[in-house]
């Protein structure tokens, strides 16, 4: 039986399980011995023109659960040892985040580095595998051997960016099999209960700290303004009722390019598309950078507002002010086209150098046209 699609790899779609074996805390070791590895599954000829290999993937999963992925543990803490065809792999797990992440895709390691190529390129179907996992410390896990398609981040990056402006931010993302399955699993996690950490999480300008939650933009929670008699302003001419949101990636800290949110997020901040879908791929942990909640590949959608603030304001803003109904409308920051005091901006930069030069050109200017005195002895 396959695992469910929602914890499939978006790289690493399974075609078909190979082997099944255990890493119990009773045994120091195990693994499996193919005598050939054989060809892979017939439908893996009718792959889609995405997907450029097939290829044989392990997988780790808890310990008795194939269903609940789980990361490799890090390499410098030596928990473990993998060992293919008399080789010790020592490079090639994939990156996982070292921080809790509590949802995850399963992440994948292709074997066919290890295995001889036949005459097409692919693993030879004579090819002997023998798997060995030993156990050090206390990790514990189920691994699955799969055949696989391989499909390329890059690839899935630009087919979701493509898929995403294709389709009106209201409508969930359902392009296929593995988007709806996603959207289900994390809507569902959704449901069971909302995360306990700030909406904002640090990501509202400073300005507009003083957050409150209220309903928001397609039932999200907006961080509201500062406490303001109706109809006043405050810094930056904000007003009651107004939020000022930064145009930052909580990922890369800089200014986003295609601002991105899950379908099920509630606050008004976003992160850059392209960042979240790379560092989420490479690590298999889908974990909102804003609200730790659920957002897998199926879940994501462009956040029309602050990307038509991304278009529509200079380079060098940071920050914007959203108003209106459910925060759907946008304006400049007064006074803060470069961001806020703290930020390390060229145009900044240009600005003050500028104004240092024409205040020693007015120095030199004003002691130039003082009068000489005489010198007396």
């Amino acid at each position: 039986m396959l695992p469910p699609i929602s914890v499939q790899s978006p790289c690493f779609p399974i075609l078909s399980l190979v082997r099944r074996f255990d890493l119990s805390s009773s045994g120091g070791s195990d693994g499996i011995v193919l005598q050939k590895v054989g060809v892979p599954p017939s439908s893996a000829r009718n792959v889609a023109s995405f997907s450029d290999r097939v290829d044989l993937v392990l997988f780790p999963c808890k310990l008795g659960d194939p269903a609940q992925p789980i990361g490799w543990p890090q390499t410098n803490q030596q928990e473990f040892t993998v060992m293919v065809n008399d080789r010790f792999i020592t490079s090639e797990f994939p990156r996982c985040p070292s921080r809790s992440a509590s949802h995850r895709t399963l992440a994948g390691m292709p074997l066919s580095s290890f295995l001889p190529k036949g005459p097409d390129g692919g693993i030879a179907a004579e090819a002997e595998l023998k798997i060995l996992v030993v156990r050090r410390g206390k990790w514990t896990a189920t691994f699955l051997l799969a055949w696989c398609n391989v499909i390329e981040p890059e690839v899935i990056i630009d087919r979701t960016i493509a898929r995403l402006l294709r389709e009106p931010l209201s409508t969930p993302a359902k392009a296929n099999e593995w988007d709806s399955a996603s959207s289900s699993a994390s809507a569902a996690e959704s449901a069971a209960g909302d995360s306990d950490i700030d909406v904002d999480s640090g990501w509202v300008d400073d300005k507009a700290d003083n957050t409150h939650n209220s309903g928001g933009r397609n039932g999200r929670k907006s961080a509201d303004a500062p406490n303001l008699p109706n109809g006043t302003a405050g810094d930056n001419g904000v007003q009651d009722g107004e939020a000022v949101v930064t145009l930052r990636c909580p990922l890369s800290y800089g200014r986003m390019k295609i601002a991105g949110r899950g379908n099920h997020c509630s606050h008004l901040t976003c992160f850059d598309l392209l960042t979240y879908l790379s560092a989420s791929l490479q690590s298999n942990s889908w974990n909102c950078p804003i609200c730790d909640g659920p957002v897998f590949i199926g879940d994501v959608c462009i956040d029309s507002t602050l990307q038509a603030a991304l278009e529509g304001l200079d380079s060098n803003a940071f920050s914007v002010v959203l108003f209106g109904r459910d925060h759907k409308e946008w304006r400049s920051v007064e006074g803060a086209t470069c961001g806020s005091d703290e930020e390390s901006v060229d145009g900044c930069e240009v600005m003050m150098v500028e104004e240092e030069e024409e205040e020693i050109n007015q120095q030199e200017k004003q002691q130039s046209e003082c009068p000489s005195l005489p010198l007396t002895t």
